[in-house]
């Protein structure tokens, strides 16, 4: 049996902490043995637990963003920078997690609140993304989850640009030949889970917590069933079943 573990980068009052370990989980279809979490913001992951897993995650943040200045994030791009891009053991970065990991490598993520996607999008993938194993069981085109400002503009050098979107040209990439990705949008997510983290940050999107959401801001989203494969052929891969 092999064992994950989920990085969150999350406030201890984050109603969708819960959320997103139990969406995970599901999307890499774990029981509650093979998964552990951790939560970044609280301190660094034990050496233990590092050399006991066989594959890491990070997911997305709420109300983080990799530029700022918290004592914990800098320890965290840290762990990034001289840990998971090393690719000593599978990496998925998944959002913010795909944002931290890029800026710990050497890439650039920027503020870019005109190419912002909240909702549901179009991903499709670039000649390389479709050869990659990750994306083993994909269509060149699919929808996926998206909630996001903050994008990766500059990969690290060596690395591969996997997806794009008509709006932002990097949407997954991989650390050149190592067992390392990142995902801008959210595979773990369907499209009831996207409504409730909108609804969840809403104040944050500049809408009344616990209203109804217009009928304009729900249009945005739709079904994506997709993007829950990368999650399972992320979990092949760990597993040593990737094609």
């Amino acid at each position: 049996m092999k064992h994950f573990v989920l990085f969150q980068a999350r406030r201890p009052d984050d109603p969708m902490a819960v959320h997103e370990q139990d969406c995970v989980q599901k999307g890499l279809g774990l029981t509650t043995h093979e998964m552990t979490i951790w939560n970044l913001v609280n301190s660094g992951p034990p050496v233990q637990l590092l050399d006991e897993a066989d594959a890491y995650l990070i997911g997305g943040s709420g109300a983080f963003h990799v530029f700022d200045d918290h004592p914990w994030l800098h320890r965290t791009i840290d762990l990034c920078r001289h840990h998971f891009a090393k690719g000593e053991k599978p990496f998925l970065g998944l959002c913010f997690g795909h944002q931290l990991l890029a800026t710990a490598a050497g890439g650039r993520v920027v503020n870019d609140p005109e190419k912002e996607e909240v909702g549901t999008f179009e991903v499709e993938l670039t000649t390389s993304g479709m050869k990659d194993p990750l994306f083993a069981d994909m269509p060149q085109r699919f929808l996926a989850q998206l909630g996001h400002s903050d994008r990766v503009s500059e990969l690290p050098k060596g690395w591969h640009n996997l997806a794009f979107s008509q709006r932002v040209d990097l949407q997954a990439y991989r650390a050149g030949e190592r067992p390392v990705w990142g995902v801008q949008f959210h595979p773990e997510l369907e499209r009831q889970d996207n409504i409730l983290r909108f609804r969840s940050y809403a104040e944050h999107y500049g809408l009344p917590k616990g209203k109804p959401l217009p009928p304009e801001t729900m249009a945005r989203f739709q079904d994506s069933p997709l993007p829950q494969r990368i999650l399972k052929s992320f979990a092949n891969v760990v597993r040593g079943d990737e094609p």
